[in-house]
């Protein structure tokens, strides 16, 4: 599994939903949304390695780390996301 910081696309509707850009990749995710001020996520994906390189080469997209327990504390994400988190699955 990786992290990544990644931006939010779609309109709203029901044809085309708010979703992490990830979510156009052959993947399983997890979101946390609610980043203020910002239309972007941090998501986490599975997938293979083939999907994974894909997504690395996608410059819209961040690789936070392969995990993130290293990379932020919870402190650190209520900074980020001070209003708490929505999950939503892909």
């Amino acid at each position: 599994m990786r992290y990544y910081l990644t931006p939010i696309i779609g309109t709203g509707t029901e044809d085309n939903p708010y979703q992490p850009k990830v979510a156009n990749y052959q993947c399983n995710w997890a979101a946390a949304y609610e980043i203020p001020g910002e239309k972007t996520s941090i998501v986490a994906v599975n997938a293979t390695p083939v999907v994974f390189a894909q997504i690395d080469a996608d410059a819209d997209i961040t690789l936070l780390a392969d995990n993130l327990e290293d990379t932020i504390t919870s402190e650190e994400f209520q900074r980020i996301c001070p209003n708490g988190a929505v999950m939503v699955y892909g």
